[in-house]
């Protein structure tokens, strides 16, 4: 007698092309993370370059002239913008789909904010200090509850360190801004927040550095908990399976 296919098990094909697309977006953040930051460093430091530069050329009470970019730079400018776009939207896409693959292998799981906030959670005010880190936690925590992995390497050492290096990264960039207007608007030249300059330049890129490195060790535990995961739920299948082909002969099944 034939045995009808167990409910709510996919065919080992489709599950393989899922497991490698998944695996492929890990990728792809991976990828898009380590060059924005690469890319970022080398802006920051040829923007740096530029203005201690400058600060070493002026006089002390003199107002700074508009620093000189050249045809190079203005396009690493252009280049380090795009790719650190593309990494916050490749990265985004990448947790919105482990978000979904993390409840559907620990369904038990109860997350603390809700799918839409995966792309709100960067962006709206006052909840771009906390709800990020929420996500990702519990997108992290999930995927290793269906791994199985509850023991001490379970700890949220990596999450920390991401995080706080972010923070640093959005704090300082956040500073480096209001500098850069306070420069262009209301003190134009004044010497004290241009010798600043450099060191929130330096910081900037430092943290964003930091914070990319930190992300990649996120995304591959994400990445590797799932996979561990699934290949688990393939097994217990399988074995299902086979209780199910040698049950007895007169087992019968509707």
């Amino acid at each position: 007698m034939r045995l009808p296919r167990a409910s709510g098990l996919r065919r080992p094909g489709r599950s393989m092309r899922l497991s490698e697309a998944r695996d492929g977006r890990a990728t792809a953040s991976v990828v898009t993370v380590v060059l924005a930051g690469t890319l970022h460093l080398i802006q920051t430091v040829t923007v740096a370059s530029t203005v201690v530069a400058l600060a070493a050329e002026r006089s002390r009470w003199a107002p700074a002239p508009a620093p000189e970019r050249s045809l190079l730079e203005s396009g690493l400018d252009v280049v380090a913008s795009v790719a650190m776009l593309a990494a916050h939207v490749v990265s985004l896409a990448w947790l919105l789909q482990a978000r979904r693959a993390a409840e559907t292998l620990a369904p038990g799981y109860r997350h603390a904010r809700g799918p839409t906030w995966v792309w709100l959670a960067w962006v709206v005010p006052g909840a771009a200090l906390w709800f990020p880190y929420q996500v990702v936690r519990d997108v992290h925590a999930a995927s290793r509850q269906a791994a199985g992995l509850t023991g001490p390497e379970g700890r949220t050492r990596s999450l920390v360190t991401w995080w706080v290096c972010w923070l640093c990264f959005v704090m300082s960039s956040a500073a480096l801004t209001w500098t850069v207007i306070l420069l262009a608007l209301v003190v134009p030249g004044d010497p004290l927040l241009v010798g600043m300059l450099p060191m929130l330049l330096t910081g900037v890129g430092l943290a964003a550095v930091a914070a990319g490195l930190a992300w990649v060790v996120v995304v591959r535990e994400v990445a590797v908990a799932q996979r561990l995961a699934r290949v688990s739920a393939m097994q217990r299948s399988r074995w299902i399976g086979r209780s199910a082909g040698t049950s007895g002969p007169g087992t019968s099944v509707r």
